[in-house]
């Protein structure tokens, strides 16, 4: 009878926490999800890619994972629409009208990992007051002295003022996650491996925009890579692993899923 009430009471607890993400399981690791803020065309100069036609339609997605209680984004996508538009990004949603969905709101995530500091990657870390944001040394470096980048330098000004501004120099850990220097793309652009029980998941970034591109082993186009050598290494690296590869603009990760959905689970 003891026994009986032990696995009600646990299967309640799992009913009541399952909107909030946590795998009562935790056989299976890290739960792993994908969610999407937009869609658009983008010329396919600018990206790797097997198209041969002159635009290529891109999802706009980041992704959060649930791992040892905690609830981590990979990137944040954008903080408003005025950014979309420049985007032609149809759809658009902010990252916790999306995390709504799933029964979190902004103040539960704990981490976001930062793949690199471009406008549809790093907005919306702004939503996130309690979040520590995990950014490479290098990207860090570029953001303090880009001229260009001056709207996101005020953005992690004001992390590291609040103290939620972790930087890492090269291949790092966090919380089993690991967390990849890249610096094809730009300088620090970084990329997470999520490795569950009997899968392992990359996330790339930028430095590959569509898996079939990354497994052909197609670099990113001169004007879209910081570093055409080690975008050229990372791929390398990535095709000799057995990973799925997940990108941040791929639709093929939302392709068996019904259109009208914002967040997915990728994980059993």
């Amino acid at each position: 009878m003891l026994r009986i009430r032990r696995f009600l009471l646990f299967s309640f607890v799992c009913a009541a926490s399952a909107a909030l993400l946590f795998d009562c399981a935790g056989k299976s690791g890290p739960a792993l999800f994908a969610a999407k803020f937009g869609e658009s065309y983008y010329p396919s100069h600018l990206v790797n890619t097997t198209s041969t036609r002159e635009y290529v339609k891109l999802d706009w997605l980041f992704y959060v994972i649930e791992v040892s209680g905690k609830i981590v984004l990979v990137d944040a996508g954008m903080k408003d629409e005025s950014v979309a538009d420049r985007f032609r990004i149809r759809g658009f949603r902010t990252a916790p009208q999306i995390l709504k969905l799933q029964g979190i709101f902004p103040s539960q995530v704990t981490d976001i990992v930062l793949t690199h500091a471009h406008p549809d990657h790093v907005g919306g870390i702004t939503f996130f007051p309690n979040a520590v944001v995990h950014v490479q040394d290098a990207e860090f470096q570029a953001i303090r002295y880009a001229p260009k980048l001056a709207p996101v330098k005020k953005i992690f000004e004001e992390i590291l003022t609040s103290g939620h501004l972790r930087v890492h120099s090269g291949d790092t850990d966090l919380y089993g996650v690991k967390i990849l220097l890249a610096g094809g793309h730009t300088p620090g652009s970084q990329a997470a491996v999520v490795q569950t029980s009997n899968r392992a998941f990359i996330i790339t970034g930028d430095e590959c925009y569509f898996a079939d591109a990354c497994v052909a082993q197609i670099p990113l186009p001169e004007e879209s890579a910081f570093s055409p050598e080690k975008n050229q290494k990372f791929i390398q690296r990535v095709g000799s692993q057995n990973w799925r590869i997940l990108t941040l603009h791929d639709p093929a990760v939302f392709s068996a899923y019904d259109a009208r959905l914002r967040i997915v689970r990728l994980t059993q």
